[in-house]
């Protein structure tokens, strides 16, 4: 009798539709699930509902283990998921995972004694076993039986179990790309808060090479010093002095990023700040003498705040260093503990100069001012011997623009 291939294929057609629209559903909820269990509970449910097995699990290979553990099941006795854990190889699940392939198996039809050995519950008449591969990785496996000799596991059943696979590892793929995209960030905040976001950003994006970090190039810096920082704390209480210590290095830090530098450290009473890199400028030394200009104007509002509750706050002022040359930039110390930092003779020069500049004053070298274009000195140049340098440096002191 010859065959309708039309009506044949019409038939196929209603057959596909009414299996694809409740998976299409279903799809929608694994993708909207807000966790793992989530996501193998709804295929789990899917699952019960397209294809009616005895009894299915959805496992996942646990990283601690190394071994799969049932995430969500149906019609598992409490004993048989209590002794889940399976390792890769072992039973038709460890198989199944171990060579991501799918397996059918139906007892009425093998022959063969290692197969038939998998089926190692007697009551079970057939299982069809699917791996849920990501990356070519297996991360899972999804298990169905059937109980009873004339329930059998068809072509199209594995079809359906293929797309629901393929549907719970893309969600599962979506939640974790968002779980580390998270702790990413979480890592990166954690991380800015002791250390500036430029520094932050070059140590994180290089990973593991962060051994490797590091160049000489011609850098502007700049260290800033409290003066009469000692009188402050003899006089003021703990919390008092944490107090104006966060005030002042908020006030610091925000100068700072608006001008584009990079905050290297605080040390107790001062900061050093690089200008140059990791964040690249027209002018670092023009860049930095505006934004020690701007840090003296408002410390003294800062000052002026704090000289209401405490009359010691009188006495005390700032200072400014900023030098320019060939320094080294990036990472110094040991594989357990290591700093992003720049050291040379410039940052010595800079911070020599803030422990001179009373009065709240910025001070600079005769580089640092030649490079700038809008920057005028106060007063003629000044020759200085520095402690630890054994030749004078010329030193300008920086006009604040009252």
């Amino acid at each position: 009798m010859p065959i309708d291939i039309k009506e044949t294929s019409e038939k196929d057609d209603r057959t596909r539709l009414e299996t694809l629209l409740p998976v299409y559903r279903w799809g929608r909820r694994l993708l909207k699930a807000e966790s793992e269990e989530q996501i193998c509970s709804v295929v789990g449910d899917a699952l019960h509902e397209q294809l009616g097995a005895t009894s299915l699990s959805v496992m996942l290979l646990d990283e601690t283990t190394s071994s799969l553990q049932i995430v969500a099941s149906r019609g598992l006795p409490k004993q048989v998921i209590d002794q889940s854990q399976i390792e890769p190889g072992e039973r038709i699940s460890g198989r199944v995972f171990e060579t991501k392939r799918p397996l059918i198996i139906h007892r009425d039809e093998e022959t063969s004694e290692d197969i038939e050995s998998l089926l190692s519950r007697v009551e079970l008449s057939a299982s069809l076993s699917f791996p849920l591969v990501s990356n070519n990785d297996a991360i899972g496996v999804i298990n169905l039986s059937h109980h009873g000799d004339q329930k059998r596991f068809s072509r199209s059943d594995l079809e359906l179990v293929s797309i629901l696979a393929q549907l719970t590892v893309t969600a599962i793929e979506n939640l974790r790309l968002s779980a580390q995209k998270q702790e990413s960030t979480r890592i990166r905040t954690l991380f800015e808060q002791y250390v500036s976001p430029e520094i932050a950003r070059v140590l994180l994006d290089q990973g593991g090479a962060t051994m490797e970090l590091g160049k000489i190039q011609t850098l502007t810096v700049l260290f800033a010093d409290i003066r009469n920082y000692t009188l402050l704390v003899q006089n003021l209480s703990l919390p008092g002095l944490r107090e104006f210590l966060d005030a002042f290095f908020e006030m610091f830090t925000r100068v700072v990023y608006e001008n584009k530098g990079t905050l290297d450290k605080f040390m107790g009473d001062g900061a050093l700040v690089i200008f140059g890199a990791p964040i690249e400028h027209d002018n670092p030394a023009e860049s930095a003498v505006n934004t020690g200009k701007q840090i003296i104007h408002r410390f003294r509002a800062l000052r002026k705040d704090y000289l209401k509750r405490n009359k010691f706050f009188s006495d005390i002022s700032l200072g400014i260093g900023i030098s320019s040359g060939e320094m080294f930039i990036g990472k110094l110390g040991s594989r357990d503990r290591f700093d992003y930092t720049v050291v040379g003779p410039d940052v010595n020069i800079a911070q020599r100069l803030a422990s001179g500049a009373d009065g709240d004053k910025v001070l600079c070298t005769d580089l640092v001012l030649k490079a700038c274009r809008r920057i005028t000195p106060r007063l003629p140049a000044e020759s200085m011997h520095l402690r630890g340098f054994i030749d004078p440096i010329t030193v300008h002191e920086v006009e604040l623009d009252e």
